[in-house]
């Protein structure tokens, strides 16, 4: 069971500088190798549905200068007050205005477009977007290529609608601007950046149908 604090939020880090910074590398070896499923196992107890890594991250990443968006159909209000809490993030009105945005269902994610994608001078200036599914495995799955891949590497996560892979195409080929995308599991994450190529014919013939 969880403990709470005597004012109700739900503890943070028990040891901050040692938990963000694990955090921290296991979230740099993951974007540096897109593809490959990272364990990162926190333990801190976040309100549900927040996962445990989810947490981890929003701990790690977020504070005072780093707005964030929040899907409302998907979190309560007790994820913001604790987030608040813990990282004194600003909250963003809007998905375009947020530099990290955090989704907690990965079948009813909306596009990518919606978020920041920089700009040609300040392509760095673009989202980070948080995208919560059931599970990661590279054992089968998604055909995926690009730097920091060797030839090519297989990612299944279940939890996605069938749309995200389209859109992920999508914004690869916007590249140098787009978002960066973090897949996360509870206890397990993958770094899908805008270097990423999606392989697969399938999904690309689904996409072109739905471009016609």
């Amino acid at each position: 069971m969880a403990i709470k604090s005597e004012d109700g939020l739900l503890p943070g880090f028990l040891d901050p500088v040692q938990e963000s910074t694990r955090t921290f590398r296991v979230l740099m070896n993951a974007m540096a190798h897109p593809g490959r499923v990272c364990e990162l196992s926190a333990v801190l107890p976040p309100p549900p549905p927040l996962y445990p890594a989810t947490g981890a991250i929003c701990l790690t990443l977020l504070d005072l200068d780093t707005p964030l968006w929040i899907d409302p159909s998907g979190f309560p209000e007790a994820v913001l007050t604790y987030l608040r809490f813990h990282c004194g993030c600003p909250i963003a009105s809007g998905p375009g205005e947020a530099a990290y945005a955090i989704l907690g269902d990965g079948r009813a994610a909306p596009e990518l477009s919606r978020f920041r994608r920089g700009d040609p001078s300040y392509p760095d200036q673009s989202a980070t977007v948080i995208l919560q599914v059931e599970s990661l495995s590279n054992l089968q799955g998604t055909r995926l290529r690009g730097p920091g891949i060797e030839s090519e590497i297989r990612l299944h996560a279940t939890g996605l609608s069938s749309a995200f892979w389209p859109d992920l195409k999508t914004n690869h080929e916007q590249f140098p601007l787009g978002v960066d995308v973090v897949l996360v599991a509870p206890t397990s994450i993958c770094g899908l950046p805008r270097t990423v190529e999606v392989l697969d014919k399938q999904i690309i013939r689904t996409q072109e149908r739905t471009n016609r």
